[in-house]
């Protein structure tokens, strides 16, 4: 589990008097707050810390995000990603991924 705080810029293109396509982008930050690997030795479940000294994760983590969005009315529908940047251990090539489908309503 991540804290993230993204600084994200969007561009509103309309299609329509009543809908635009929204794209946006731009880097994040985040910070490890927690996890646990679970994994078998032996016929028995161990359960460690993702961040503790087996593991070792880094808790920085740092990437880019994108997204495109169709914005019309109240409703918004959203596809977003995000490509971390920094290798979360050190002798292995793991980054973090995120891929995410929104459906949203405006009050």
């Amino acid at each position: 589990m991540y804290l993230e705080l993204p600084i994200m810029v969007a561009a509103r293109f309309p299609v329509s008097d009543k809908a635009s396509l929204v794209i946006n982008g731009g880097p994040y930050l985040a910070y490890g707050v927690g996890g646990k690997v679970k994994y078998k030795e032996n016929d028995v479940e161990v359960s460690v810390d993702t961040f503790g000294e087996y593991f070792s994760f880094k808790r920085f983590d740092a990437g880019l995000g994108l997204g495109i969005g169709f914005d019309f009315g109240k409703f918004v529908i959203s596809w977003d990603s995000e490509l971390g940047l920094v290798d979360l251990m050190d002798d292995l090539n793991f980054k973090n991924t995120c891929f995410s489908l929104g459906v949203a309503y405006k009050f």
